[in-house]
């Protein structure tokens, strides 16, 4: 009965610090843009807390005045890319492409500035339905051209991700090569090297795509990335290097 009661204590006590650590929704990218009816405005990606797992994020648009006219349905992997006063919100979950609806704009909340530090004031901006948004597939282009935006925007997590492909790269080349006569590669030797690299693999599959929101695609692209850049490399300064020992010729 002790047991039980310390148990559910622990339980309590996690749930209460995972509450302590839950924050209010935040701003990362705001762009200018033209609005469907020829007025300056704004859009914003506003994140919420995903706490174990990526942060849920809406775009809103907003007027000049601030007024959120569209608010879109969550997502942890929406990308926005913009040029000349024109963005496009791209829902790399769903395989979809968001653009504004001026049919469907309603008179929403004010947005405070963006640099407003008063977090809870965002609350209102982030909860509700989506409006003021249409949805449609993304081509082929457009699902490479949203990867590449996400990929800047959690770009310190597909970084690591190709760091993990530079670790598992070798790893793997050593599991699966085959020893000198004299010398065989032992069992044990290539099980460790591939466990570092499902280690390795499973880690940066967990941080990219579970915590960031990153796309299977564009976690692929990374660590692939970095595990040919892996076997290329060395050949690179191999090469580099014999031929800076070649003898000059008499």
């Amino acid at each position: 009965m002790q047991a039980k009661t310390l148990l559910i204590a622990a339980l309590f006590s996690l749930l209460e610090v995972g509450g302590v650590q839950a924050h209010s929704p935040y701003f990362t990218i705001a762009e200018k843009i033209t609005l469907p009816n020829g007025r300056p405005g704004e859009i914003r990606l506003l994140h919420g807390d995903g706490i174990f797992l990526a942060d849920p994020i809406v775009a809103i648009a907003i007027d000049e005045n601030r007024q959120m006219l569209g608010h879109s349905r969550a997502s942890p992997s929406l990308a926005l890319r913009c040029a000349n006063g024109q963005c496009t919100v791209y829902d790399l979950e769903a395989g979809e492409v968001l653009q504004l609806d001026s049919s469907t704009f309603r008179a929403g909340p004010t947005a405070p500035a963006i640099d407003n530090g008063d977090r809870e004031l965002n609350w209102a901006l982030f909860e509700g339905d989506e409006w003021g948004w249409r949805a449609r597939e993304a081509s082929f282009l457009e699902l490479v051209t949203g990867n590449i935006a996400l990929a800047s925007r959690i770009g310190f997590d597909v970084g690591w991700t190709t760091v993990a492909g530079l670790v598992a790269g070798p790893a793997l080349r050593r599991a699966f090569r085959a020893g000198a006569p004299d010398r065989p590669v032992s069992l044990l030797a290539r099980l460790l090297m591939g466990l570092i690299a499902i280690v390795a693999a499973a880690a940066s599959l967990y941080l990219t795509i579970a915590l960031s929101g990153a796309t299977l695609e564009l976690w692929i692209a990374a660590f692939v990335a970095g595990a040919f850049a892996s076997q290329i490399i060395p050949m690179i300064l191999g090469i580099s290097t014999g031929r800076r020992k070649r003898p000059d010729k008499l």
